[in-house]
């Protein structure tokens, strides 16, 4: 199962509004004889108690004539200083080998015995190491991969062995495998870790968090023997199901059965019990109770309870109980939609669609044309997870004071899931990239499922769609919204051969061709000699998204009838102000994004061209689906004409990557203030608090600067976007924790910078700040 690091909590708590015990009767009624789903909250019957407490066992490197046995790196050697206090301090010094490699380690050991390797140590490069060992003769058994970068101190990393633990054979050595090693390397210190369950899992006493196995986050509990977790059944409508989703634990044998029995009662009777068998390999198991006679009596009376227990002393993930019920109020006309999706296309242009003159897109066209579009619309930021924290939150950057991919969003928000999840919706999510899973962008609040890679830092969108077919499977007939965000449009662009010939024709790697300079090379591959090719890759990574969503549809009839918007996080720069294939600049490229919804209760055939922004999505799918509490819900109704027209003729405000940059647009002028010193990705570094000015009208792309031609338009929008960003949120906003683990090394490998400003409680510009650059605009020079 998905390991999860030490360094930082081990799960996320939901909000109150997504753990509240049982169904509130309170919330607002569907009409109707409609299906909903009620989700129940569980507490430990007895707490955990305190967790038994283990030393590490702890491997020192050997001295320096019994250096461990290396295969394919025969230069790793034993290197003695002294520490600070004057004591020698044996380190392995591990050179890169520019393939695979391992380190024997002779060690006399039992498997089964620890959950963790942890270590110790430094290099400034990238790495992703695993430990190995024998299974059996000629079987090797190895754990998850671990990646880690620019660790400049000897620092631990921690290696899930979780599927180590069912080799029931001692070992006399283990290996430490490098798959990648990028530069030299120290190693300090090798230590085996066994900690007891109550330290390693999440405290049910806590409230609902994400539990992990591989890929699939459920929101749920942990089931240990001796704390049977219990709840209250009480729902609005008359209850016909109960489910219960299980899987075996990341502690304890990976080859343990475990089980899990599931009691409903009626006082302290049991008037329904079923046991449901869980092993690690088996994934997430449901088990479905039909609800009638003493069982639903008893819900409908207000008197039923139920159980969880195990006698799995090394723990069972349990997931929210649900109750499926139907609602027997008249008026069925007002039903909201069965099914919502949210499609968000990672680093997608806004003018990267078949319909405005863009990339080859036959199947977003012909859906888009099926509602309404907006060609004017607007990512509020330039970054992934910010971007995804306003969509779901409603909020723009200022607001929830997230400003980069290494903070969580905290649990204190309120999300678009929670509030579907609140009407008796399942919520669902599949997500393309491991920065956006739970554990590491605290988006999973509101979601009973989330699907996202564990094992790799991105994946096709195939494997998304996959996952998401399956949950539209699981809720068929049901209540549902879906958030579903593919990466394939994302850097590195892949040529998908079938494709590519449509955007280009030609050898880009001819050697005849002069090289590219250094600030247009594709980073991943520095070979190809025509910026072209890259351009065309873009395109066809476009062409290749429209495809595979389009069999999507396919398989999937039920979204034809589904209340659907699609949109980007984010655009691209591809040349534009000298920036190439990156999105850290905030210029339209990598602001402007597609938008288009479509669906019941949305009109056909439309096409808008106002200035909008993408944090409104999420109060207009709430509104258009008829729910009751859209209207407590941050921002404004994009297919409400009046609010669009206003929308339209008042100012829009952007926060770039990592605030490094902030600006204002209002119809024509677009100011652009550069609020850090720092380049971006390729041009020349300018001074603190920078100003660009550009007439939108007259240059829509931005390639021509006119500040110093208009002092008072600069002075006017200065002002307002100064003002702007010091109105931000007390208390640090909606920013929670940073993830720890290989978080930093999976931004680095994405081509972000890791070290750069998540988020910050301060305002992002000092009204009073008598900098060149600000004293000038004040002055109107």
């Amino acid at each position: 199962s998905t390991p999860m690091p030490r360094s930082a909590p081990f799960l996320l708590t939901l909000s109150t509004l997504a753990i509240a015990t049982g169904c509130s009767p309170e919330s607002p009624t569907a009409t109707g004889e409609r299906a909903s789903v009620s989700f129940v909250g569980l507490d430990p019957a007895e707490p955990w108690g305190d967790p038994a407490v283990f030393e590490p066992r702890t491997i020192e490197i050997p001295p320096a004539d019994q250096v461990w046995g290396a295969i394919f790196n025969d230069s790793i050697s034993v290197r003695t200083e002294s520490d600070a206090a004057g004591e020698p301090r044996r380190e392995l010094d591990v050179p890169p080998a520019g393939r695979p490699f391992f380190i024997e380690v002779p060690l006399d050991f039992d498997p089964s015995e620890f959950q963790t390797a942890r270590v110790w140590i430094r290099s400034r490069g990238f790495s992703r190491m695993a430990v190995l060992i024998e299974r059996a003769t000629k079987f090797r058994a190895r754990a998850d991969w671990v990646e880690s970068a620019g660790l400049t101190e000897m620092t631990p990393v921690d290696i899930d062995l979780a599927r180590l633990r069912a080799v029931d054979r001692r070992q006399s050595s283990f290996h430490l495998v490098f798959e990648a090693l990028t530069h030299p390397a120290r190693i300090g210190k090798i230590e085996l870790i066994r900690e007891s369950p109550q330290a390693l899992l999440p405290d049910p006493g806590e409230g609902a968090t994400e539990l992990a196995h591989d890929s699939d986050f459920r929101s749920g509990y942990v089931a240990l023997a001796g704390s049977p977790l219990t709840g209250a059944l009480v729902c609005p409508g008359r209850p016909h199901r109960l489910e219960v989703d299980a899987a075996a634990s990341t502690y304890g044998l990976v080859s343990d059965m475990r089980t899990v029995d599931v009691e409903v009662l009626d006082g302290d009777a049991v008037v329904l019990s079923r046991e449901l068998e869980v092993a690690w390999t088996s994934g997430w198991k449901t088990l479905a109770l039909d609800l009638e006679g003493e069982a639903a009596e008893a819900i409908r009376a207000g008197r039923a309870g139920i159980r969880l227990s195990t006698s799995s002393a090394d723990g069972v993930f349990v997931s929210e109980p649900r109750i499926h019920h139907e609602d027997p109020s008249a008026d069925a006309g007002s039903d909201p939609p069965p099914l919502v999706v949210l499609i968000t296309s990672d680093t997608h242009r806004g003018d990267s669609v078949g319909y405005v003159g863009g990339p080859r897109t036959p199947f977003l066209d012909a859906l888009s044309e099926q509602g309404v579009r907006f060609t004017g619309a607007a990512s509020v930021t330039s970054i992934t997870n910010p971007s995804h924290a306003s969509l779901l939150t409603g909020l723009q950057p200022r607001d929830t004071a997230i400003y980069g991919n290494l903070v969580r969003l905290s649990s204190s928000a309120q999300t678009l899931a929670e509030a579907f999840r609140a009407e008796g919706f399942r919520t669902f999510a599949a997500v393309s990239a491991r920065h956006l899973t739970p554990s590491r962008s605290g988006l999973g609040q509101g979601f009973e499922r989330f699907d996202g890679p564990w094992d790799a830092i991105t994946r096709d969108g195939k494997e998304t769609l996959a996952a998401a077919s399956e949950m539209l499977e699981a809720s068929e007939g049901q209540p549902t919204f879906l958030w579903l965000h593919l990466f394939d449009v994302h850097a590195p662009y892949r040529p998908h051969d079938e494709l590519v010939e449509l955007y280009y024709q030609g050898d880009p790697y001819r050697l005849d061709l002069p090289e590219l300079p250094p600030e247009v090379q594709a980073g991943w591959d520095k070979r190809i000699r025509d910026a072209a090719y890259i351009r065309a890759m873009y395109d066809t990574e476009v062409t290749y998204l429209d495809r595979i969503l389009g069999t999507f549809f396919e398989e999937n009839e039920r979204l034809d009838s589904a209340l659907l918007a699609f949109t980007a996080d984010h655009g691209e720069s591809l040349g534009d102000q000298g920036n190439y294939w990156t999105h850290d600049p905030l210029y339209p490229s990598t602001l402007g994004v597609p938008l288009f919804f479509k669906g019941p209760g949305v009109s056909a055939g439309a096409t808008k061209d106002e200035r909008v922004s993408n944090h409104h999505i999420a109060r207009t799918l709430l509104e258009v689906a008829g729910l009751d509490g859209a209207a407590d819900f941050p921002g404004e109704s994009l297919l409400d004409e009046r609010s669009t027209a206003r929308l339209d003729a008042e100012p829009r405000f952007f926060v770039g990557a990592n605030a490094l940059s902030a600006a204002i647009e209002l119809h024509p002028w677009y100011l652009l203030v550069q609020l850090e010193p720092v380049a971006w990705a390729q041009t020349q570094v300018g001074p603190r608090h920078r100003i660009e000015l550009y007439n939108r009208e007259e240059d829509p792309s931005c390639r021509t600067e006119v500040a110093a031609d208009h002092p008072e338009e600069v002075a006017e929008l200065h002002g307002a976007l100064v003002a702007y960003l010091g109105k931000g949120p007390e208390g640090g906003g909606l920013a929670g924790g940073a993830p720890g683990g290989s978080a930093a090394a999976d931004i680095d490998a994405l081509g972000y910078t890791a070290a750069a400003k998540s988020t910050s409680e301060d305002a992002l510009i000092d009204p009073n700040c008598d900098c060149p650059q600000c004293t000038a605009v004040r002055e109107g020079r």
